[in-house]
């Protein structure tokens, strides 16, 4: 049988998964802490090696200490937490990826990352929530997201 459907949208996937096939790049490192998939994560204490959620607005904005945003591994087995202490993470450091948002976005929205108050650190947002998120360089929506909705986040160099 002949396929006689075509879908002109592309159907909207899981946080940390790649959106697209655009360009990107991605690292390993080992999670400093329990990561969730689809999160931004920073420098841990081994920078070279190690990844955490950010935990200062300075984890954010201060040049260098982005690592990039974590990827959902297919590999792992389901359950409260996606990435386990001190497993390997893959992070994407450049590149498409779905994220889900803590805010309503658009594609004119500014990208911002929770690293403090009520809520996951490491989070995509709209706003910085008071000062509980902080401005991420480099970074916008690709599409429109309600409350809770999955997003694409375009992270460039």
């Amino acid at each position: 049988m002949s396929q006689t459907i075509v879908d002109l949208n592309q159907p909207i996937g899981l946080p940390g998964q790649k959106a697209n096939i655009v360009p990107d790049s991605v690292r390993s490192y080992i999670a400093e802490a329990d990561l969730g998939f689809g999160l931004l994560v920073v420098a841990g204490t081994d920078p070279d090696r190690q990844v955490k959620p950010p935990a200062l607005s300075t984890d954010i904005t201060v040049f260098n200490t982005v690592r990039g945003v974590t990827l959902r591994d297919v590999a792992r087995e389901n359950g409260a937490i996606d990435i386990e202490d001190e497993s390997a993470a893959s992070v994407l450091e450049f590149g498409d990826v779905f994220v889900t948002v803590e805010t309503a976005v658009t594609p004119a929205s500014s990208v911002f990352v929770r690293f403090g108050g009520v809520g996951t650190p490491g989070a995509f947002r709209n706003d910085a929530d008071g000062s509980n998120a902080a401005a991420l360089a480099n970074a916008r929506f690709i599409t429109s997201a309600g409350i809770g909705e999955i997003a694409i986040l375009r992270i460039t160099r």
